[in-house]
């Protein structure tokens, strides 16, 4: 059936392989290209550099407490305050460490890296009280709904956020985090709120 096809319609069997002709060409050609970059006087190629070791978690305490606390970049002192019950108490600390993101309309299909979050000061101050601890990071439009659905997920004994002051707009645009998350905490979870 090809053979006759290609027998009867000279014109298309023409274009058709007019159009292998120019995408095999322009495949030699962009391969030329790859290895006259590749040359042997360019500069040598850069061993990868090794993966970053994992930190091994430390296990939870035996009947140890499991408490959750909600930061951001400037909750230092509220994580330094939480690290040192933690460590009298000998629990297992939780730091929750969430980024909103404003999103009007549809939900966008990617996010920028401009905004991941930065958690190398949570695991130092943390390993400076030498505290078993985990930290769960994470971009959320949402941020009371997610810090109560984490602490009610992790089963902790005790949440604790921080307070600051936001005007009443502000408050307004952003929803008041404490408030839905105290409306959405199961009653077993204890909640502390510090004000920073």
């Amino acid at each position: 059936v090809e053979v006759t096809i290609a027998i009867d319609k000279l014109q298309a069997l023409v274009f058709v392989l007019a159009v292998i002709a120019v995408g095999m060409g322009a495949r030699m050609v962009t391969n030329l290209r790859l290895r006259t970059v590749a040359a042997p006087g360019a500069a040598p190629a850069v061993p990868a550099a090794p993966p970053a070791p994992v930190r091994p978690m430390k296990p939870i305490p035996p009947g140890g407490k499991r408490i959750l606390v909600a930061v951001h970049q400037l909750s230092d002192i509220l994580l330094r305050r939480v690290c040192e019950e933690a460590q009298s108490q000998k629990s297992f600390l939780f730091v929750l460490n969430l980024r909103q993101l404003s999103v009007s309309g549809d939900l966008p299909e990617s996010v920028a890296g401009g905004v991941a979050v930065d958690t190398a000061w949570i695991h130092r101050i943390c390993e400076s009280y030498d505290i078993a601890f985990k930290v769960i990071s994470g971009i959320t439009p949402e941020v009371g709904y997610t810090i109560a659905e984490q602490a009610a997920t992790l089963g902790v004994d005790k949440l604790i956020l921080g307070t600051t002051k936001r005007s009443l707009v502000e408050q307004a645009l952003r929803g008041d985090v404490i408030r839905t998350v105290s409306e959405l905490l199961p009653d077993e979870i204890q909640l502390a709120i510090y004000r920073n």
